[in-house]
C-alpha cells in the first residue's frame, strides 16, 4: 500500500517530498482525488504492480474508482482508498458474492 500512496502523493503533489510517509500522515489522510485522477493513478506502472502485488485482480484495476467511492460523491479520500482495497484483497469467498 505504500508504493501506492507514494504515487497518489506524487500524482497530486509532484513536488511531494518522497520521505518517510509515516512522517507525512497528516497530509496524506487529507487528499482526495476525484475519480478520474484515480483512474489516472491507477494506470501508472508503479501503481498498477503495487495493486497486483496487492493481489488486486488486473481486471479490476480499470473500476477501482467507482469500487472506492460507496458514497457516490465522484472523489475518493486515501481513507476510502486503503479500506476498500484491504476488502478487495485476493479472491472472492462465498461471502462476497
Amino acid at each position: 500500500i505504500a508504493t501506492l500512496l507514494r504515487v497518489i502523493m506524487k500524482h497530486t503533489d509532484p513536488d511531494w517530498d518522497q520521505g518517510r510517509l509515516s512522517d507525512n500522515i497528516d497530509s496524506i489522510l487529507s487528499v482526495s482525488l476525484s475519480r478520474q485522477e484515480f483512474d489516472e493513478v491507477v494506470q501508472d506502472d508503479a501503481a498498477a504492480k503495487a495493486l497486483d502485488e496487492l493481489d488486486i485482480c488486473r481486471e479490476d484495476h480499470a473500476y477501482l474508482s467507482n469500487i472506492l467511492d460507496p458514497d457516490n460523491s465522484e472523489v475518493v479520500s486515501v481513507t476510502e482508498i486503503v479500506q476498500g482495497i484491504e476488502s478487495l484483497r485476493g479472491e472472492p469467498r462465498r461471502s462476497d458474492i
